[in-house]
């Protein structure tokens, strides 16, 4: 019982003798000037995301009226062969007016 004693008075010596951390004087004023850095910082970061946001709006524009181009087009050839067709049929038989 003794020696555990003795062992625990020693542990307990040993961290008496450990100094205290003695920190930068101007810590606090260098963590303040990087806190003021980074919103200064922030804005060119959301100058970038409004850039990429606009060229995607771009791309999702130029999509849409490709499809809707596309697909009037593809409309038009239908009633254009359509009339072509119609037309062929109509100018089968020639009149002749007097």
């Amino acid at each position: 019982m003794m020696d555990k004693e003795q062992w625990i008075s020693s542990i307990l010596d040993s961290a008496a003798e450990v100094n205290d951390v003695e920190s930068n004087p101007y810590l606090y004023y260098k963590i303040d000037d990087r806190l003021n850095q980074q919103g200064k910082s922030s804005t060119p970061v959301l100058k970038y995301s409004i850039g990429w946001a606009f060229v995607f709006l771009l791309v999702i524009a130029f999509n849409v009226s490709s499809v809707v181009i596309f697909k009037t087009k593809e409309k038009n050839q239908k009633d254009t062969a359509a009339l072509e067709a119609l037309s062929g049929e109509m100018n089968n038989s020639t009149t002749y007016n007097y």
